[in-house]
Protein backbone atom coordinates (compact mmCIF):
# COMPACT_ATOMS: atom_id res chain seq x y z
CA UNK A 1 0.00 0.00 0.00
CA UNK A 2 1.07 3.50 -0.81
CA UNK A 3 1.96 5.56 1.89
CA UNK A 4 0.84 9.34 0.67
CA UNK A 5 1.94 11.03 4.32
CA UNK A 6 5.66 9.73 3.88
CA UNK A 7 5.75 10.62 0.09
CA UNK A 8 4.56 14.14 0.93
CA UNK A 9 7.47 13.91 3.95
CA UNK A 10 9.75 13.13 1.18
CA UNK A 11 9.11 16.40 -0.69
CA UNK A 12 9.31 18.24 2.89
CA UNK A 13 12.52 16.69 3.63
CA UNK A 14 14.27 18.16 -0.22
CA UNK A 15 12.60 21.31 0.35
CA UNK A 16 13.97 21.87 3.82
CA UNK A 17 17.53 20.45 2.40
CA UNK A 18 17.72 23.15 -0.57
CA UNK A 19 16.65 25.75 2.33
CA UNK A 20 19.97 24.32 4.53
CA UNK A 21 21.58 24.85 1.07
CA UNK A 22 20.63 28.20 -0.01
CA UNK A 23 21.50 29.58 4.08
CA UNK A 24 24.52 27.93 3.51
CA UNK A 25 25.80 28.70 0.27
CA UNK A 26 27.44 32.51 1.27
CA UNK A 27 25.28 33.90 -0.84
CA UNK A 28 23.93 36.72 1.26
CA UNK A 29 25.63 38.64 4.03
CA UNK A 30 23.86 38.16 7.08
CA UNK A 31 24.37 40.15 10.90
CA UNK A 32 26.46 38.65 13.23
CA UNK A 33 24.84 35.50 15.07
CA UNK A 34 24.98 36.94 18.55
CA UNK A 35 22.14 35.37 19.98
CA UNK A 36 19.31 33.54 19.77
CA UNK A 37 16.50 35.35 18.43
CA UNK A 38 18.87 36.76 15.30
CA UNK A 39 16.98 35.40 12.22
CA UNK A 40 20.18 34.17 10.90
CA UNK A 41 21.08 32.60 13.88
CA UNK A 42 17.58 30.67 14.30
CA UNK A 43 17.25 29.13 10.50
CA UNK A 44 21.06 27.78 11.42
CA UNK A 45 20.42 25.82 14.26
CA UNK A 46 16.55 24.88 12.81
CA UNK A 47 17.74 23.51 9.64
CA UNK A 48 21.43 21.71 10.87
CA UNK A 49 21.49 18.14 9.91
CA UNK A 50 18.50 18.43 7.96
CA UNK A 51 20.18 15.09 6.00
CA UNK A 52 19.34 13.16 9.02
CA UNK A 53 15.26 13.48 8.09
CA UNK A 54 16.19 11.90 4.42
CA UNK A 55 18.63 9.26 5.78
CA UNK A 56 15.62 8.45 8.69
CA UNK A 57 12.82 8.61 5.37
CA UNK A 58 15.05 5.96 3.78
CA UNK A 59 15.12 3.22 6.63
CA UNK A 60 11.66 4.29 6.50
CA UNK A 61 11.18 3.66 2.88
CA UNK A 62 13.45 0.39 3.11
CA UNK A 63 11.49 -1.68 5.35
CA UNK A 64 8.45 -1.06 4.16
CA UNK A 65 9.04 -2.26 0.69
CA UNK A 66 11.50 -4.42 2.18
CA UNK A 67 9.05 -7.53 1.58
CA UNK A 68 9.71 -7.40 -2.05
CA UNK A 69 13.91 -7.08 -1.74
CA UNK A 70 15.73 -9.09 -4.19
CA UNK A 71 18.96 -7.72 -3.89
CA UNK A 72 20.25 -7.50 -7.31
CA UNK A 73 17.28 -6.06 -8.46
CA UNK A 74 17.82 -3.27 -5.90
CA UNK A 75 21.55 -2.35 -6.33
CA UNK A 76 20.34 -2.22 -10.24
CA UNK A 77 17.63 0.29 -9.67
CA UNK A 78 20.11 2.43 -6.74
CA UNK A 79 22.96 2.41 -9.49
CA UNK A 80 20.16 3.72 -12.06
CA UNK A 81 18.56 5.97 -10.00
CA UNK A 82 21.26 7.46 -7.62
CA UNK A 83 24.70 6.23 -8.05
CA UNK A 84 24.82 7.09 -11.80
CA UNK A 85 23.37 9.96 -11.53
CA UNK A 86 25.93 11.06 -9.06
CA UNK A 87 28.46 10.15 -11.55
CA UNK A 88 27.66 12.14 -14.65
CA UNK A 89 25.91 15.17 -12.88
CA UNK A 90 29.76 15.56 -10.66
CA UNK A 91 31.66 15.66 -14.06
CA UNK A 92 32.06 19.58 -14.41
CA UNK A 93 32.28 20.34 -10.71
CA UNK A 94 35.01 17.58 -9.96
CA UNK A 95 36.70 18.14 -13.49
CA UNK A 96 36.61 22.04 -12.53
CA UNK A 97 38.11 21.13 -8.83
CA UNK A 98 40.50 18.50 -10.16
CA UNK A 99 41.62 20.28 -13.33
CA UNK A 100 41.59 23.85 -12.66
CA UNK A 101 41.53 24.99 -8.83
CA UNK A 102 45.11 24.74 -7.61
CA UNK A 103 43.57 24.99 -3.71
CA UNK A 104 41.12 22.20 -3.70
CA UNK A 105 40.97 19.77 -0.52
CA UNK A 106 42.85 17.60 -2.80
CA UNK A 107 45.70 19.52 -4.49
CA UNK A 108 48.58 17.72 -3.42
CA UNK A 109 47.44 14.34 -5.29
CA UNK A 110 47.62 13.62 -9.06
CA UNK A 111 45.03 14.95 -11.01
CA UNK A 112 43.38 11.33 -11.49
CA UNK A 113 43.57 10.58 -7.96
CA UNK A 114 41.91 13.66 -7.34
CA UNK A 115 38.95 12.56 -9.37
CA UNK A 116 38.87 9.32 -7.82
CA UNK A 117 39.20 11.14 -4.17
CA UNK A 118 35.86 13.70 -5.23
CA UNK A 119 34.07 10.74 -6.19
CA UNK A 120 34.81 8.79 -3.07
CA UNK A 121 34.30 11.71 -0.55
CA UNK A 122 31.45 13.81 -2.54
CA UNK A 123 33.69 17.03 -1.77
CA UNK A 124 33.36 18.65 -5.09
CA UNK A 125 30.04 20.01 -4.32
CA UNK A 126 30.02 20.65 -0.34
CA UNK A 127 26.42 18.34 -0.08
CA UNK A 128 27.43 15.30 -2.27
CA UNK A 129 28.96 13.67 0.66
CA UNK A 130 25.38 11.87 1.55
CA UNK A 131 25.62 10.06 -1.90
CA UNK A 132 28.87 7.69 -0.96
CA UNK A 133 27.29 7.38 2.45
CA UNK A 134 24.17 6.12 1.17
CA UNK A 135 25.55 3.82 -1.14
CA UNK A 136 27.21 1.89 1.70
CA UNK A 137 23.41 1.34 3.17
CA UNK A 138 22.49 0.05 -0.48
CA UNK A 139 25.69 -2.23 -0.38
CA UNK A 140 25.14 -3.38 3.30
CA UNK A 141 21.35 -4.20 2.20
CA UNK A 142 21.22 -7.85 2.92
CA UNK A 143 22.41 -7.65 6.77
CA UNK A 144 19.58 -4.85 7.08
CA UNK A 145 16.81 -6.96 5.71
CA UNK A 146 18.60 -9.80 8.57
CA UNK A 147 18.29 -7.13 10.98
CA UNK A 148 14.25 -6.66 9.68
CA UNK A 149 13.33 -10.36 9.59
CA UNK A 150 14.79 -11.11 13.40
CA UNK A 151 12.81 -8.20 15.12
CA UNK A 152 14.41 -8.78 18.56
CA UNK A 153 18.07 -7.34 16.67
CA UNK A 154 15.93 -3.70 17.54
CA UNK A 155 17.06 -4.21 21.03
CA UNK A 156 20.40 -3.07 19.69
CA UNK A 157 19.68 0.02 18.28
CA UNK A 158 20.16 1.66 21.93
CA UNK A 159 24.02 0.92 21.16
CA UNK A 160 23.91 2.34 17.81
CA UNK A 161 22.55 5.44 19.28
CA UNK A 162 25.18 5.67 21.74
CA UNK A 163 27.92 5.17 18.62
CA UNK A 164 26.03 7.88 16.79
CA UNK A 165 26.44 10.44 19.94
CA UNK A 166 30.27 9.52 19.86
CA UNK A 167 31.01 9.42 16.35
CA UNK A 168 29.68 12.41 14.75
CA UNK A 169 29.54 13.46 10.66
CA UNK A 170 32.05 16.27 9.94
CA UNK A 171 35.88 15.38 9.41
CA UNK A 172 37.99 18.10 8.74
CA UNK A 173 39.26 18.49 6.11
CA UNK A 174 37.16 16.29 4.19
CA UNK A 175 33.90 14.00 4.35
CA UNK A 176 34.56 10.15 5.71
CA UNK A 177 31.67 8.34 4.13
CA UNK A 178 32.81 5.43 6.81
CA UNK A 179 31.96 7.49 8.89
CA UNK A 180 29.06 9.15 8.05
CA UNK A 181 27.71 5.87 7.50
CA UNK A 182 28.36 5.01 11.75
CA UNK A 183 27.05 7.81 12.46
CA UNK A 184 23.48 7.67 10.24
CA UNK A 185 23.06 4.02 11.08
CA UNK A 186 20.99 4.45 14.17
CA UNK A 187 19.17 6.46 12.33
CA UNK A 188 18.51 4.74 9.33
CA UNK A 189 17.33 1.74 11.67
CA UNK A 190 15.19 3.85 13.59
CA UNK A 191 13.25 4.87 10.45
CA UNK A 192 13.28 0.94 9.57
CA UNK A 193 11.68 0.59 13.48
CA UNK A 194 9.09 3.18 12.99
CA UNK A 195 7.89 1.48 9.78
CA UNK A 196 8.07 -1.87 10.97
CA UNK A 197 6.23 -0.80 14.29
CA UNK A 198 4.31 2.45 12.80
CA UNK A 199 0.54 1.67 14.16
CA UNK A 200 1.98 1.25 17.85
CA UNK A 201 4.20 4.33 17.25
CA UNK A 202 1.34 6.57 15.92
CA UNK A 203 -0.79 5.44 18.68
CA UNK A 204 1.84 6.61 21.04
CA UNK A 205 2.27 9.42 19.05
CA UNK A 206 -1.82 10.66 19.24
CA UNK A 207 -0.82 10.47 23.16
CA UNK A 208 2.49 11.80 23.82
CA UNK A 209 3.00 14.37 20.43
CA UNK A 210 3.13 17.40 22.72
CA UNK A 211 5.68 16.00 24.95
CA UNK A 212 8.08 15.15 21.44
CA UNK A 213 7.20 18.53 20.44
CA UNK A 214 8.51 19.76 23.48
CA UNK A 215 11.64 17.48 23.58
CA UNK A 216 11.97 18.71 19.87
CA UNK A 217 11.79 22.54 20.71
CA UNK A 218 14.59 21.30 24.10
CA UNK A 219 17.12 19.79 21.65
CA UNK A 220 16.77 23.35 19.03
CA UNK A 221 17.45 25.76 22.36
CA UNK A 222 20.12 23.40 23.66
CA UNK A 223 21.66 22.81 20.11
CA UNK A 224 21.97 26.77 20.33
CA UNK A 225 22.77 27.54 23.35
CA UNK A 226 25.62 24.73 23.20
CA UNK A 227 26.76 26.05 19.56
CA UNK A 228 26.59 29.78 19.95
CA UNK A 229 26.61 30.75 23.81
CA UNK A 230 29.31 27.73 25.55
CA UNK A 231 31.07 27.20 22.00
CA UNK A 232 30.95 23.20 22.45
CA UNK A 233 30.11 21.56 19.58
CA UNK A 234 31.19 18.45 20.74
CA UNK A 235 27.73 18.47 22.28
CA UNK A 236 25.98 20.56 20.49
CA UNK A 237 26.13 17.88 18.05
CA UNK A 238 24.61 15.43 19.83
CA UNK A 239 21.49 17.84 20.75
CA UNK A 240 21.45 17.93 16.71
CA UNK A 241 21.16 14.31 16.45
CA UNK A 242 18.12 14.50 19.19
CA UNK A 243 16.71 17.14 17.24
CA UNK A 244 16.48 15.00 14.22
CA UNK A 245 15.23 11.83 16.20
CA UNK A 246 12.46 13.81 17.82
CA UNK A 247 11.77 16.06 14.63
CA UNK A 248 11.33 12.39 12.75
CA UNK A 249 8.75 11.32 14.78
CA UNK A 250 6.87 14.34 15.15
CA UNK A 251 6.67 15.26 11.28
CA UNK A 252 5.79 11.58 10.52
CA UNK A 253 2.76 12.33 13.17
CA UNK A 254 1.94 15.13 11.44
CA UNK A 255 2.13 14.56 8.30
CA UNK A 256 -0.17 11.36 8.89
CA UNK A 257 -2.57 13.59 10.88
CA UNK A 258 -3.30 16.04 8.26
CA UNK A 259 -2.67 13.77 5.36
CA UNK A 260 -6.23 14.45 3.90
CA UNK A 261 -5.31 18.22 4.14
CA UNK A 262 -2.31 17.72 1.91
CA UNK A 263 -3.63 15.01 -0.64
CA UNK A 264 -0.89 14.88 -3.02
CA UNK A 265 0.22 18.51 -3.07
CA UNK A 266 4.12 17.55 -2.43
CA UNK A 267 3.55 14.57 -4.70
CA UNK A 268 5.52 15.75 -7.59
CA UNK A 269 8.26 17.73 -5.76
CA UNK A 270 9.01 14.12 -3.74
CA UNK A 271 9.16 12.58 -6.93
CA UNK A 272 11.60 14.75 -8.10
CA UNK A 273 13.87 14.69 -4.91
CA UNK A 274 16.97 12.69 -6.45
CA UNK A 275 16.83 15.46 -9.06
CA UNK A 276 16.63 18.46 -7.23
CA UNK A 277 19.12 17.29 -4.63
CA UNK A 278 21.51 16.46 -7.64
CA UNK A 279 20.87 19.95 -9.63
CA UNK A 280 20.33 22.64 -7.11
CA UNK A 281 23.58 22.81 -6.09
CA UNK A 282 24.81 24.19 -9.65
CA UNK A 283 22.23 27.07 -9.51
CA UNK A 284 23.78 27.97 -6.38
CA UNK A 285 26.97 28.17 -7.85
CA UNK A 286 25.94 29.91 -10.61
CA UNK A 287 24.46 32.56 -8.67
CA UNK A 288 27.70 32.62 -6.56
CA UNK A 289 29.64 33.18 -9.70
CA UNK A 290 27.54 35.93 -10.97
CA UNK A 291 27.74 37.66 -7.30
CA UNK A 292 31.15 37.26 -6.65
CA UNK A 293 31.56 39.14 -11.11
CA UNK A 294 29.78 41.96 -10.10
CA UNK A 295 30.57 42.18 -6.74
CA UNK A 296 27.41 42.49 -5.33
CA UNK A 297 26.49 42.55 -1.93
CA UNK A 298 23.22 41.43 -1.03
CA UNK A 299 22.32 41.68 3.10
CA UNK A 300 20.81 38.66 4.54
CA UNK A 301 17.10 38.84 5.88
CA UNK A 302 14.04 36.70 5.71
CA UNK A 303 12.97 38.37 2.52
CA UNK A 304 16.18 37.55 0.41
CA UNK A 305 16.70 34.57 1.70
CA UNK A 306 13.02 33.45 0.88
CA UNK A 307 13.66 34.56 -2.54
CA UNK A 308 16.78 32.72 -2.86
CA UNK A 309 15.14 29.52 -1.99
CA UNK A 310 12.41 30.20 -4.53
CA UNK A 311 14.53 31.21 -7.10
CA UNK A 312 17.22 28.07 -6.69
CA UNK A 313 13.75 25.91 -5.91
CA UNK A 314 12.17 26.98 -9.70
CA UNK A 315 15.25 27.14 -11.52
CA UNK A 316 16.02 23.52 -10.35
CA UNK A 317 12.13 22.36 -11.33
CA UNK A 318 13.20 23.82 -14.59
CA UNK A 319 16.17 22.40 -15.28
CA UNK A 320 14.50 19.31 -14.72
CA UNK A 321 11.44 19.46 -16.87
CA UNK A 322 14.01 20.15 -19.87
CA UNK A 323 16.27 17.63 -19.34
CA UNK A 324 12.95 15.10 -18.91
CA UNK A 325 11.61 16.42 -21.49
CA UNK A 326 14.51 16.15 -23.68
CA UNK A 327 15.81 12.56 -22.54
CA UNK A 328 12.87 11.66 -21.80
CA UNK A 329 12.76 8.11 -19.38
CA UNK A 330 16.67 8.39 -19.65
CA UNK A 331 16.73 11.78 -17.94
CA UNK A 332 16.99 9.87 -14.62
CA UNK A 333 20.38 8.12 -15.56
CA UNK A 334 21.50 11.69 -15.81
CA UNK A 335 19.84 13.76 -12.92
CA UNK A 336 18.42 11.42 -10.83
CA UNK A 337 14.56 12.00 -12.44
Amino acid sequence: MFLNYINNLRGFVILLIVATHCLWAGLLVWPPMDNMFSINGFLHTFILRSSGYFVFIAGFLFQYLSAKFIFSKYLNTKFNNVILPYLLISIPAIAYDAFVRSDGVFHDYDPIVRVLLYYIHGMHMSYMWFIPMIVIFYFVAPLLIKLNQYPKLYWSLPIFVIISLVVHREVVPYHNPLQSFVHYFSIYVFGMWVSQYRDMVLAWLEKYGLLVLGLFLLSIFMQFYLRFILNLDFYMEMAAYFKVIFGSLLMVYLFRRYDHYLGTSLDKIAAMSFGIYFVHGYVLSVLRIIINKFSLVIHGNILTYLLLFLFTLISTLIILWIVKALLGKHSRKLVGY
